[in-house]
């Protein structure tokens, strides 16, 4: 945001940056006298900032606050400086929305489960890539080719006082060098293209190599998925749960047992939770506000039986021997009797495959989906979670 004053009053100049949004209008005048004792135009630059507490600040090109009470209100009482802050305030609703979605609703990313016939359709469908070599881009010289590259060189090099008889001079040049040139011509062209055609041969060799290994190594792997083996299931789990990236900490343990896979779930804690919520008032200021307690703990269990199914789904789909995923969750709280921080089990659902492959995840609400299994949670009306025992 830029502001100048001068002959003519005090006008405002408002970028935001990367919103392409930008106005120029007068918010105020000067005198008559004032005009006339200055003519020089003086420019002044602004910015317009907000903070998380949704307090909108005005800033020089320094980022420092402009504290020139009579420049501020004048600021404050354009419409530019309110649409300016409406903007913003729209922004940081969004994020603000956008980082409690993002731990709130992330059961809503879980895959689709793969069903068994879908593995042997993979294996069956599977087929090993081909390079396709690159065919070579020149064409053939061809007589004519030659005929006409000899009429510009003729142009060039045959020139004379008798004008009229350059056109049969050129000709005569052309008709002597047409057929040693052609031959010459292609040879070349037979040399370029031998060595295209080689290096695309060796490159295709090299590919097709590279090609049937990573087929034979993914046909090894969907048939052990469809075997259910072990060896690679196990595997497979280490990979998927390094490979998880979430908003918060969190850290699972498992076993296997026969075609369940049992996991310890340890939980992010409340305090990890977005704690702050924010809304637009009629003035177009954003208002925030930390969290009531109730909602907070809406939004935990929320989140922390959303990770669960989120968990499972990954683990059905490595393997459709998997039959059941059963998670036992877990959070550090002080002992009420000790004092000490102590783990206690907060859930424990043994998710069934093909009551959990009906599932439409993104529909679903992960507390209610619970009850649906066999279970343990104690979830109180203000949404606090019980401590429980967990399935074994």
């Amino acid at each position: 945001m830029s502001f100048s004053a001068g002959p003519r009053g005090l006008f405002s100049h408002v970028g935001l940056p990367g919103t392409g949004i930008s106005h120029a209008s007068k918010i105020g005048s000067q005198s008559r006298s004032s005009q006339r004792a200055s003519s020089e135009r003086v420019t002044i630059s602004f910015q317009v900032s907000m903070q998380k507490t949704g307090e909108p600040l005005i800033l020089d090109l320094g980022d420092n606050q402009i504290t020139d009470e009579s420049l501020v209100r004048k600021i404050k009482r354009s419409d530019e400086y309110k649409n300016a802050v409406r903007d913003l305030s729209i922004k940081l609703k969004e994020e603000t929305d956008e980082q409690t979605s993002e731990v709130v609703n992330l059961f809503r990313a879980a895959p689709e489960i793969q069903s068994e016939s879908s593995w042997a359709i993979a294996l069956s469908e599977l087929k090993p890539e081909i390079y396709d070599a690159k065919s070579f881009g020149e064409s053939h010289p061809t007589e004519d080719d030659i005929r006409t590259a000899l009429s510009f060189e003729a142009t060039r090099k045959i020139r004379s006082w008798k004008f009229w008889q350059l056109k049969r001079l050129r000709r005569e040049y052309v008709d002597a060098n047409t057929k040693a040139r052609h031959i010459e011509r292609v040879k070349e062209w037979s040399k370029k293209k031998e060595m295209h055609d080689e290096t695309e041969q060796s490159t295709k060799s090299k590919k097709d190599r590279e090609f049937r290994l990573a087929y034979e190594q993914t046909k090894a792997q969907i048939q052990a998925a469809i075997n259910g083996d072990h060896a690679y299931i196990r595997e497979a789990l280490d990979d998927l749960f390094e490979g998880m990236n979430m908003p918060f900490d969190f850290s699972i343990d498992y076993e296997m047992r026969g075609n369940e896979v049992l996991i310890d779930l340890d939980l992010p804690e409340i305090e990890d939770m977005p704690l702050k919520k924010a809304s637009i008032l009629a003035t177009g200021k954003v208002k925030v506000v930390e969290k009531p307690q109730k909602e907070l703990r809406s939004e935990y269990a929320r989140c922390v039986t959303g990770l669960g199914v989120y968990v499972a789904a990954g683990v059905f789909n490595i393997s459709p021997k998997i039959v059941n995923v059963l998670i036992s969750a877990y959070t550090q709280r002080p002992n009420k009797a000790t004092g000490n921080t102590m783990d206690e089990y907060v859930y424990s659902v043994r998710y069934e495959r093909d009551e959990f492959a009906d599932m439409n995840f993104p529909q679903i609400d992960p507390v209610v989906a619970i009850t649906k299994y066999e279970h343990c949670l104690k979830l109180s009306k203000s949404f606090e979670l019980g401590v429980i025992v967990p399935l074994t």
